[in-house]
């Protein structure tokens, strides 16, 4: 049986026997004592050799806080495009959002609220039946009439396409 000799060093700041030095400044500490002395926990540290590498760490939060204001930016630039097509589209297609928010049911609410930020054809087939049906019924066509075609037509134009 082989014994392995252990050096035991003091803490520089506490004067403890420390077994997992860990070197800041120059200096010996222990886990503990890293994060009374540096005010940050070992965890954040980079570590090179058990030595504390404050350069490493301080680059490492420079790109974390770049990242941080990337994203900021990015979500406030998302936030400004929603903005302008919300406006855009609940200006644009009022038309309908007015006889959709007359029905005033969940599915109608839900659709008004979804082409005030997008255009009209650009929700589902299924969307687009019941929406173009809620549009004829209200202006009471009964289906396969002239009436109602010409409302089917009125409506594709309305929303940018040829035929339904």
């Amino acid at each position: 049986m082989s014994l392995v000799k252990q050096i035991v060093t003091t803490c520089h700041r506490c004067g403890t026997g420390i077994k997992n030095v860990y070197i800041f400044e120059g200096k010996p500490y222990g886990s503990e004592c890293i994060k009374v002395v540096t005010g940050q926990p070992l965890n954040y540290w980079e570590l090179k050799n058990g030595e504390i590498d404050v350069e490493a760490t301080n680059s490492r939060e420079q790109i974390k806080a770049e990242k941080l204001a990337n994203k900021k930016m990015n979500d406030n630039k998302l936030k400004q495009e929603f903005a302008l097509a919300y406006e855009k589209y609940t200006v644009l297609n009022s038309w309908l959002i007015k006889i959709l928010l007359d029905k005033n049911n969940d599915f109608c609410n839900s659709i008004a609220e979804e082409i005030k930020s997008r255009e009209i054809k650009s929700l589902s087939g299924g969307q687009l039946d019941a929406v173009l049906n809620i549009y004829t019924k209200h202006f009471k066509a009964r289906y396969d009439s002239k009436k109602y075609w010409k409302l089917v037509d009125e409506f594709c134009n309305k929303i940018g396409t040829d035929t339904w």
